[in-house]
């Protein structure tokens, strides 16, 4: 496939099993962009499920404007396939990071926790929950910044693809939650992302086995040794930290991402981790949506009272 409506192809970057992903330029816009494209020897039924889910995609990244959150463009069909089309980020998945370099420097692991962990914050403030944190789905740019993609399977507030009974989901980085077919929370993606960093920190997934009723048996009622057992120079702030996400019972686990992201750095704050991380390249967190209302109505409170506060000094001076 040389061009897909006013996309132009120039070469396929991976293939899964929704479909194809190209690198091609947008000829309207003049800009570089990842296309993904249904794979086309799908039968109807299946087609029509996958394009449900890449049009999901598609609204639940458009909910959501956030640095470490990938960008969706436009989706739709042309010619008679249905496309995606996003942010190019040129850059590596963690999942290859992780390849190459396991366990990986601590401090990287900081900086990847507070990046994720604000990104998943701004998610979830908008109502969108990810559901498949997975080193796969893990991106880093060339500055490293990370980026979060493929929210196919993202739980949206009135879905139907993301109903309670439906398994979704990599079975290695499932929540329990999700294991037993529940609805799910944000508390969801916390425990999903306590497994990432322990893989990160260990070089180890927590929960392993060599088929689907072994895995969901030790995420369901097996609890792993604590990271800092596994490789010594983890702190045991960060341990705990990653320990408290992968709690069975979502209400002993952090309630919120933002919870995490503010212990965090708090204690970077305090200098309870000094050597490990140059404060230059912290990320600086992103408003939330309900953030950002806030702040909009206190700036709009204040403008009424200085409003009211001139009123009566008008009236004072006419008097």
């Amino acid at each position: 496939m040389e061009k897909l409506g006013h996309y132009r192809i120039v070469d396929r970057l991976g293939q899964g099993a929704m479909g194809a992903v190209y690198r091609a330029v947008d000829e309207k816009l003049d800009r570089p962009v990842a296309l993904k494209v249904l794979r086309l020897h799908l039968d109807e039924e299946e087609y029509a499920a996958y394009s449900a889910r890449l049009f999901q995609e598609a609204r639940s990244a458009a909910r959501i404007n956030h640095p470490n959150i990938i960008t969706v463009f436009d989706c739709g069909t042309l010619d008679g396939q249905t496309y995606l089309a996003m942010e190019l980020v040129e850059g590596r998945t963690l999942r290859t990071l992780l390849d190459k370099q396991s366990p990986m420097p601590v401090a990287n692991v900081i900086v990847l926790a507070l990046q994720l962990f604000d990104a998943l914050a701004y998610a979830h403030a908008s109502e969108v929950v990810h559901r498949d944190i997975k080193p796969g789905n893990l991106m880093f740019d060339d500055n490293s910044r990370l980026k979060i993609t493929d929210f196919g399977i993202a739980q949206l507030p009135a879905s139907e693809l993301t109903r309670t009974g439906t398994f979704v989901g990599s079975p290695r980085y499932m929540a329990p939650e999700q294991i037993e077919c529940k609805r799910v929370d944000g508390r969801a993606d916390i425990f999903s992302a306590g497994i990432v960093l322990y893989e990160a920190l260990t070089g180890k997934v927590p929960f392993d086995g060599d088929h689907m009723a072994s895995i969901a048996y030790r995420i369901l009622y097996e609890v792993p040794a604590d990271p800092k057992e596994i490789t010594s120079d983890v702190p045991g702030w960060l341990s705990s930290l990653v320990m408290r996400c992968m709690e069975k019972n979502p209400a002993e686990r952090y309630q919120s991402a933002d919870q995490v992201l503010k212990e965090m750095r708090t204690i970077l704050a305090a200098g309870t981790a000094p050597a490990l991380v140059n404060t230059a390249i912290l990320p600086t967190p992103v408003a939330t949506p309900s953030t950002a209302k806030a702040a909009k109505a206190k700036k709009r409170a204040g403008s009424r009272q200085k409003r009211a506060g001139n009123t009566q000094i008008r009236k004072k001076i006419r008097q």
